[in-house]
């Protein structure tokens, strides 16, 4: 105590230190965080000023970071359940900052949110990490299927066809490139094999 003294005295004396000064150890401070738990996510998020969320940091060793959730993924939506994801826009609209804490939950070991994140890579990498299933383009994870790092679970009933228009500026025949491309591969497919054309 008497070396802190000397130490601070100066400080003091100028009333920038007011008592709060104290020694430790590596070793003590090493001891006391590692006497905790983890009780969070274990990322940094930063908001932009069009109210997408971006996670800016994700820690060694913590969950996130384990489900594939790395810095520069963007959260798009958050829940308790896939059945009420809201958007961060209108998290943000109608609580603003406030409403996104209490939709990503207590600080608590028991906290489970469910994120909605804007890339296939993304959620492909959140599901190896064994974050749990996901809905993703069998193009995207057709290699992941063959290999047998990822599975493919079908299921009765759900169609999740969905229609896709290309588009361009000029004459009828489409400019040369991926447009071009997708069309050319959507036009040689037969009849039947679930492509529907209109060119």
């Amino acid at each position: 105590e008497d070396y802190i003294d000397a130490l601070t005295a100066t400080a003091r004396a100028q009333h920038k230190d007011r008592y709060f000064t104290y020694l430790t150890s590596i070793a003590a401070e090493d001891a006391y965080y590692n006497s905790g738990s983890s009780a969070g996510f274990g990322i940094r998020l930063g908001l932009t000023s069009t109210n997408r969320l971006f996670v800016t940091e994700a820690f060694e060793g913590g969950p996130a970071l384990a489900a594939g959730i790395d810095r520069g993924t963007e959260i798009t939506a958050i829940g308790t359940s896939s059945s009420n994801l809201r958007s961060v826009s209108d998290i943000m609209t109608t609580s603003g900052s406030a409403g996104l804490t209490d939709a990503l939950g207590p600080d608590t070991v028991l906290a489970a949110p469910v994120l909605e994140l804007s890339t296939a890579a993304g959620v492909r990498q959140s599901v190896m990490a064994g974050a749990g299933p996901a809905v993703l383009s069998e193009l995207a994870v057709a290699d992941d299927i063959e290999s047998g790092r990822l599975r493919q679970v079908p299921i009765d009933g759900l169609d999740l066809r969905r229609t896709l228009r290309a588009i361009w500026i000029g004459p009828r025949t489409p400019p040369a490139g991926a447009v071009r491309d997708l069309l050319a591969h959507i036009a040689s497919k037969p009849a039947g094999s679930g492509y529907k054309r209109r060119l």
